[in-house]
């Protein structure tokens, strides 16, 4: 960057006049004429026009109502719908339970070796329909 010493009333315009500068031999009119350019213009108009899009995209994007299903630990089914990356609304509900035999009470046995029908341990474990996911 050059400092440069001006008096009162010498623009840097003038200035650079007296250096040659090709900056200011360029005139008022090769200025206009490059803003007013159809080619130019054409360009501007088309980067205006995907910015525009892509804000349109983006708020499409932001408005658009999405689900999410969780399955908990406990079996339990977490839903959550998002509008905009913020939650709307969160709600569980949990699933048909079916009971099966729990392997850590096994069932009494006979005097003769048999197992007593009925006696096991059962327990009652989430039983998943693959339409509630």
């Amino acid at each position: 960057m050059e400092i440069q010493k001006v008096s009162s009333g010498e623009t840097v315009i003038a200035r650079q006049k007296e250096k040659g500068s090709a900056k200011a031999v360029e005139s008022f009119s090769s200025i206009v004429a490059k803003m007013t350019d159809p080619a130019n213009i054409r360009d501007k108009l088309e980067e205006m026009n995907e910015a525009r899009k892509e804000q349109k995209e983006h708020e499409q994007r932001m408005n658009m109502r999405t689900t999410e299903r969780r399955i908990m630990p406990d079996g339990t089914i977490q839903v959550t719908e998002l509008e905009g990356g913020k939650v709307k609304d969160r709600y569980r509900y949990h699933p048909e339970m079916i009971a099966v035999a729990d392997p850590t009470k096994p069932p009494e046995k006979n005097p003769d070796g048999t197992d007593v029908p009925g006696t096991g341990g059962i327990k009652l474990r989430p039983h998943f329909n693959i339409f509630n996911m």
